[in-house]
C-alpha cells in the first residue's frame, strides 16, 4: 500500500513563552527525543478538511500546495508529545503531517518551504502565532527569537539536566493571547474570594489601570456587579472544591456563558471539564480533596499569568508598570503613625 511518513520533534521554551507573541525575546530548546510521526495512506474516500483541527489544516495546506486537494488519502498519528502543555505539539504535528504528504507523493521539501507551510497552518489554528514553535521544532539547536526581527542559534552547555514536570493543567495558548479585551472579572467564594481580589488587583497594578477589573463572589455578582460585563470582558471563576459552594460557581458560569456577552467565560478548577459547557482551565482530579484555602495557591499562578500577559498586551513593562511612577511595586512614602499616640 502506498504511504508517506513524516516525523518531527517537540520543544520547550525556557524564557518568554507568552511575551514572545508581543515582540519580546524568547529562548527555546528543541527536544529531539520526544517525537511525533504521521503516516499518510491511500483511502477510498476524499480527504475531509476540518478548519478547526490543526492536523487537518496542515495536511490540506500541503495538498493545496501540491495541487492534490482531491486526492483520496487518510492519516494516522503516533505521538509522544502531550497536547496543551507548551511543548509545540501543534507545530510538530503540522511539520510531521506536511512531511508525510510530500513523502506520499514522492516530493522533496526544503526547510524554508516546510517552515512557510507550517506557519500558514499555524496561523489558521492559532491566528497570532509567534513562529517560534515551528522554528524550534525544525531546529537542531536552541534558538533566541524575536518576532518580526529574526532569530539566532545559540549554544547552551550547562552540564545539567533539564527536568520537565507536568502539572496536569491543560492550557490553551490561543485563548490566552488572541482575545481583544479591556475588562477582567474574577469571581471566587469563601477562601477563594480573597484570591479573586488579589489577582484582580494584580491586573490593575500591572496594566496601570488600562484594563478595568472587578472581583466578587459567585452569589454577590448576580445583581448590580453583573452589569460590568460587556463584549470586551474576560470572566474567570475560581471553582470551589466544596461540593455545596461548587454548585453556585457552576451556576454563575453557565449563566454568563448563556448570556453570550463576554467573549470568554472561563472556569478555573479541579475536573471542571464535563460539568461546565464553556472553556475550562482544568487541574487534575487528584487535587479534588484539597481545601480551597490551599487550592488558592496554584490558582494564584493562573491569575498572576493573566496579569503578566495583560501588562504586556497593553505595552507596559511588568517590572515598572506605572509610566507616571505614582504606583510602585514596593510601597513607598507611607508614614507609620503612632498607635493611640504612644
Amino acid at each position: 500500500m502506498k504511504k508517506g511518513i513524516g516525523k518531527a520533534h517537540s520543544k520547550i521554551i525556557l524564557l518568554g513563552e507568552h511575551s514572545v507573541v508581543y515582540g519580546y525575546p524568547a529562548i527555546a530548546v528543541p527536544l529531539k527525543n520526544i517525537e511525533i510521526e504521521c503516516e499518510i495512506l491511500e483511502s477510498k474516500t476524499n480527504f475531509c478538511y476540518n478548519e478547526n483541527d490543526t492536523l487537518s489544516v496542515a495536511i490540506f495546506t500541503a495538498l493545496k500546495y501540491l495541487k492534490k486537494e482531491k486526492e483520496k488519502i487518510k492519516y494516522s498519528i503516533k505521538s509522544e508529545i502531550p497536547p496543551k502543555r507548551g511543548m509545540g505539539s501543534s507545530a510538530a504535528v503540522s511539520i510531521a503531517a506536511i512531511r508525510a504528504v510530500f513523502d506520499y507523493f514522492g516530493q522533496k521539501i526544503e526547510t524554508d518551504l516546510l517552515e512557510k507551510l507550517v506557519n500558514i497552518a499555524e496561523i489558521t489554528a492559532h491566528q497570532n502565532p509567534s513562529g517560534l514553535d515551528a522554528k524550534t521544532c525544525l531546529s537542531e539547536k536552541p534558538i533566541k527569537f524575536i518576532k518580526n526581527k529574526g532569530f539566532s542559534y545559540i549554544d547552551i552547555n550547562l552540564g545539567a539536566y533539564l527536568v520537565i514536570a507536568d502539572s496536569g493543567i491543560y492550557g490553551n495558548t490561543k485563548e490566552a493571547v488572541d482575545l481583544d479585551y479591556n475588562r477582567v472579572i474574577y469571581l471566587g467564594s469563601g477562601p477563594l474570594a480573597g484570591l479573586a481580589r488579589e489577582v484582580q488587583l494584580k491586573i490593575l497594578e500591572l496594566t496601570a489601570g488600562k484594563i478595568a477589573t472587578i472581583y466578587d463572589s459567585s452569589m454577590g455578582f448576580r445583581h448590580g456587579p453583573k452589569s460590568f460585563v460587556d463584549s470586551r470582558s474576560l470572566a474567570f471563576v475560581f471553582v470551589s472544591n466544596d461540593a455545596y459552594t461548587r454548585q453556585y460557581d457552576l451556576d454563575i458560569l453557565e449563566e454568563m456563558y448563556g448570556d453570550s456577552i463576554a467573549p470568554l467565560v472561563c472556569a478555573v478548577g479541579v475536573s471542571v471539564e464535563g460539568q461546565y459547557e464553556g472553556t475550562s482551565f482544568d487541574f487534575a482530579e487528584e487535587f479534588s480533596s484539597i481545601p480551597d484555602a490551599y487550592l488558592a495557591l496554584p490558582y494564584a499562578i493562573f491569575g498572576q499569568t493573566i496579569g503578566l500577559l495583560s501588562s504586556i498586551k497593553v505595552g507596559n513593562k511588568p517590572d515598572t508598570p506605572s509610566p507616571s511612577g505614582t504606583v510602585n511595586r514596593v510601597v513607598k512614602g507611607v508614614t507609620i503613625h503612632p498607635l493611640n499616640n504612644q
